[in-house]
């Protein structure tokens, strides 16, 4: 069974930290599905907000959040 979490980046070298994160997950194939969210500085220059609401409705949806240093 699959369970769908919702991942946020992050700025700096939170991209960097996620990949490897993401890859010891892949690795050790515990069926999560990934639904990719902004936030941070990514988020301000996308959607001119920090924390945008389709951010929120994602981490509510998926009830679980996985998070690089922003």
């Amino acid at each position: 069974m699959n369970q769908t979490i919702t991942v946020i980046r992050g700025d700096g070298i939170g991209p960097e930290i996620m990949d490897a994160t993401l890859h010891v997950l892949d690795a050790m194939d515990v069926g999560l599905v990934y639904e990719e969210a902004d936030a941070g500085l990514a988020a301000l220059e996308k959607h001119g907000e920090l924390l945008p609401q389709a951010t929120m409705d994602s981490i509510r949806r998926n009830a679980i959040a996985l998070k690089s240093p922003l």
